[in-house]
This record gives C-alpha cells, sequence and structure tokens, in this order.
C-alpha cells in the first residue's frame, strides 16, 4: 500500500520541480533580455523617493502668489497653517509635513536671492534625509 502512495507523491515533487525550474528560465530569459528595464525601474524607484517639493508647488501649499519678498511673511503663514492642521485638534500629520516641507523650500530660495543680491553664494543646507 505505501508503494503507490511514495510513487505519488515522487510524481507530484517531480512535476512540481519542472514548473518552478520552468518558471525561473523564462524568468532569467526575460531579466536577460530587458537588462536597462530593471536599472530604469530602479533609477525611477529611487528618484520619486527622494523627490524634493518645487518652488512653484511650494507657493501653492502655502497659497502665495508670487515669491514672498521676506521670511517673516513666510513664517506666519506657515505657523498659521501648520497650526490649523495640528493632530491634537484633528488635523493631519501629513498636511503638517507638506508645510514644512514648503517653508523649507520657500526659505531656501529667499536665502539664494538674498545671497545673490549680496554677491556671494548662498549657503548649501546639509540636509541629506
Amino acid at each position: 500500500m505505501s508503494g503507490p502512495i511514495v510513487r505519488l507523491f515522487v510524481q507530484v515533487f517531480v512535476a512540481g520541480v519542472g514548473v518552478v525550474s520552468r518558471a525561473f528560465v523564462q524568468a532569467y530569459q526575460q531579466a536577460a533580455a530587458n537588462p536597462n528595464a530593471a536599472k530604469a525601474a530602479a533609477a525611477n524607484a529611487k528618484r520619486s523617493l527622494r523627490k524634493e517639493m518645487k518652488l512653484d508647488e511650494a507657493l501653492k501649499v502655502l497659497n502665495f502668489d508670487s515669491t514672498p519678498k521676506n521670511l517673516p511673511e513666510v513664517t506666519e503663514r506657515y505657523e498659521q497653517y501648520f497650526n490649523a492642521n495640528d493632530p491634537k485638534k484633528g488635523g493631519s500629520f501629513y498636511l503638517q509635513s507638506k508645510f514644512h516641507r514648503a517653508k523649507e523650500v520657500v526659505e531656501k530660495q529667499l536665502a539664494e536671492e538674498a545671497a545673490a543680491k549680496a554677491g556671494k553664494p548662498a549657503e548649501k543646507s546639509d540636509e541629506s534625509k
């Protein structure tokens, strides 16, 4: 009685190994045919993860029509929106982080403009998060 059962298990095992090996061969052939696709996908993923907010997006987030002229104006608008979206008051941490990043981008732009007026290069932030 154990003979037919063992034989059945061996046949199922051999069939499973065949299916898995064919799948690996097909995956390898696909990867070999498209070597640049994996590199492009990795580069795209890296780019999307490190995407920095653009100035125009930051201005829209903080509800400015054009680049503000001074830092207190930016700080006032930032604090207004940041405090209004406090999670303890039913706000959103996600929106708070958007406001924070927008403020950083606008502050960086204002610093670059001030440095350009002063005739020296802007101080680069050492922020690599």
